[in-house]
């Protein structure tokens, strides 16, 4: 079955710069966070304690990560409750994370497929970071938000995270992305055109009162927002 190029991308950095494409310094392009591991993961560690601050009560059971990529924010969720659910689009980053749980020890992760998720409301606390912003439009935000809130026990908590507005010229009009699915069209390979400098990935921003309006029709009550602003400069080249 032929995918769609939202797929296709996250399926191909998956295979050939699985972490950058999670974690986009400038300086760990093209595979440089090999032999840093350490330092990649610890990113994630300080993002989900940031997370598990806003909700200090929720019960440490059941968690899902939306997007877990190569397990950034899965390891230390791993830690903190007693299963973790890794959803992902990309089966290519799902094997990662499963030979990178199993080289650490790590075995209360259950990898799951978007396409397979249902939402059975069973999981204390849900976490999607850095991940809707990549999402090929609001329809897809929404289903997820409400497959998400879906996933929850009654009482249950989460964290979403979203741009709501971009920040500079670049990111508002993404001529990167315009040349990479001409270029695309014309029969190069998401390969050869990650070699050259072009990923693929998509910027979504959403404004904050539609995303609001997301999580309250599926049922969810909003009881924080709370602006983060990332530290990266220069920003990533998509």
């Amino acid at each position: 079955m032929k995918q769609n190029i939202d797929t296709e991308v996250w399926q191909s950095l998956g295979e050939q710069d699985a972490d950058w494409a999670v974690e986009s310094r400038p300086e760990r392009k093209h595979g440089g966070w090999a032999g840093h591991e350490d330092e990649f993961y610890e990113t994630g560690r300080i993002r989900v304690m940031q997370a598990l601050s806003m909700v200090p009560d929720v019960l440490r059971g059941k968690a899902i990560d939306w997007g877990s990529g190569t397990g950034r924010l899965s390891f230390t969720l791993a830690e903190e409750f007693e299963e973790v659910t890794c959803v992902d689009i990309s089966t290519s980053y799902l094997a990662a994370l499963a030979e990178r749980a199993e080289k650490r020890g790590v075995s209360n992760l259950d990898l799951t497929p978007v396409e397979d998720f249902v939402g059975m409301a069973d999981h204390d606390f849900g976490l999607s970071l850095i991940t809707m912003q990549h999402f090929p439009d609001r329809e897809v935000v929404r289903s997820t938000i409400e497959a998400l809130v879906d996933s929850l026990k009654p009482g249950g908590q989460m964290v979403i995270e979203i741009p709501a507005s971009a920040h500079t010229l670049r990111y508002r009009v993404q001529p990167r992305l315009k040349l990479y699915r001409v270029l695309r069209r014309l029969g190069f390979s998401p390969k050869s055109l990650h070699a050259r400098g072009l990923s693929g990935i998509k910027m979504l921003c959403i404004p904050k009162d539609w995303v609001v309006g997301a999580l309250e029709s599926a049922g969810a009550s909003v009881t924080q927002v709370t602006e983060y602003r990332g530290t990266l400069s220069p920003p990533p080249e998509y």
